[in-house]
């Protein structure tokens, strides 16, 4: 990713619907930071197959099949892109081959606490042949009557999953690999917790993102690109194997055109991890050294239509700038800050005073909000936008209508010569310090 001073070179950005070129002679620019492009498989039906008929440290889903058997699938809504109207189909057509009548299998809708999906929704992610074909409904986490109790997790979680899902005899839970805020990467038990769990289990699985010390922020493991040591995402796998203990996970690996790249089938937790290790290929950009200044694009429209959809950049690369260094970012935000629900949250006060609200009634748009708020504390941002509201002011965010303006604010701030990252598509791309590259 790092190819050495690359003052001199111009950079072209993405802005709203155009670009943005320029050089940076006054800077030391360490790098410019990109995805790896990996091209889509030339035959993602054919992909599909090959996953389910030699899936990871699972038997093939046909084996698993009998003409009696009750099929579940999960498949995710529509706040992400899992290319489930090519996934899904095959699936089906697998259970079929198996023995397994249509009237036997029922999709369920892992929409976790976001709202219901419309019809019009269900068909566009499954298909209109699938849709007539197969029952589906969308999971409803506040529908007592139809979730399942299946025991606590060793952090106190009391585990809730769907009715249909729970008592299903084969489980199959689908959706996409990517990175995740909190849980590390989405994809695998996700599908599950919060996919098709209660609310009181989302809200008490997602609490412990936080440092157990009130006031202190995140908890440092329960962050991007972390499995391992990360509570939230220990405490899906754990919640999962006692609500679904036999899941079998059909996940798919996009890259940034949303092709199919890879797909990952078998057992929920190991099959899951094959899935991230390509992701890292695709979207991790390793630096040796920390940032005085970062330098992003949001990725363009409609990647930057507000804010709330540009801010992505604080999870995925904030953690390579210095205390007190400064990111612009450019992020047209011509619908100003987003959603009235996230102008609500963010309007309610400090860092401090979000994380107590939240603690007392999590909200995963609060999340979002008090993870601005928060990071605000650490470093500076200069906004590059056509739209600014008032209660970004308010956080500290500096305004500026273009990145000459940006870099002159910045100067003023940095030291000489700052140590800078150019991020193209800081919407996608995953930043961090190597550490044993940065001792070496």
């Amino acid at each position: 990713m790092e190819r050495g001073n690359l003052s001199e070179e111009v950079f072209v950005l993405r802005y709203g619907d155009r670009e943005i070129s320029f050089s940076l002679p006054d800077c030391r620019v360490l790098g410019e930071l990109k995805p790896n492009k990996i091209p889509g498989v030339l035959d993602p039906k054919g992909a599909v197959r090959e996953a389910l008929e030699n899936p990871t440290d699972a038997p093939p889903l046909r084996e698993l099949l009998s003409p009696t058997s009750k099929i579940a699938i999960t498949v995710s809504d529509v706040t992400r892109v899992t290319r489930s109207e090519i996934v899904v189909p095959i699936i089906v057509e697998e259970l079929n081959k198996g023995g397994v009548p249509d009237d036997n299998i029922t999709i369920i809708f892992a929409v976790g606490s976001h709202r219901q999906l419309t019809e019009e929704e269900h068909r566009r992610l499954i298909g209109d042949e699938i849709a007539d074909r197969i029952k589906h409904y969308n999971h409803n986490c506040l529908d007592e009557d139809n979730l399942t109790y299946k025991g606590e997790t060793s952090r106190g979680v009391p585990v809730y999953i769907n009715s249909i899902v729970a008592n299903a005899d084969v489980k199959i839970i689908t959706g996409a690999v990517n990175y995740h805020d909190f849980a590390g990467y989405s994809g695998g038990c996700k599908g599950v917790v919060p996919g098709v769990s209660r609310n009181e289990t989302i809200q008490r699985n997602h609490l412990l993102m936080f440092n157990p010390r009130p006031k202190k922020g995140f908890n440092p493991n329960a962050s991007m690109g972390i499995l391992e040591g990360n509570p939230t995402r220990e405490d899906m796998e754990e919640a999962t194997k006692l609500g679904v203990p036999d899941a079998f996970l059909v996940n798919v690996v996009l890259n940034s055109d949303y092709e199919l790249v890879k797909v990952v089938a078998g057992d929920i937790v190991t099959a899951h991890r094959e899935g991230c290790k390509v992701i890292d290929q695709m979207f991790s950009a390793p630096v040796k050294e920390m940032a005085d200044l970062l330098i992003v694009s949001s990725g363009g429209y409609p990647k930057d239509i507000s804010f709330y959809q540009a801010s992505k950049p604080f999870n995925s690369i904030a953690n390579i700038i210095k205390p007190g260094g400064v990111m612009i970012l450019l992020a047209e935000c011509r619908e100003g800050l987003g959603s009235s629900l996230f102008a609500s949250w963010f309007a309610k006060g400090s860092a401090d005073e979000l994380e107590e609200a939240l603690r007392s009634d999590f909200h995963i748009v609060g999340q979002v909000a008090y993870r601005l708020l928060f990071m605000l504390g650490k470093f500076k941002l200069i906004l590059v936008a056509d739209k600014i509201d008032d209660l970004l002011l308010k956080a500290g965010v500096e305004p500026t209508s273009s990145l000459e303006e940006a870099l002159t604010k910045a100067r003023k701030i940095l030291p000489d010569n700052p140590k800078t990252y150019v991020v193209p598509q800081g919407n996608i791309t995953f930043c961090y310090v190597d550490k044993q590259s940065a001792l070496g």
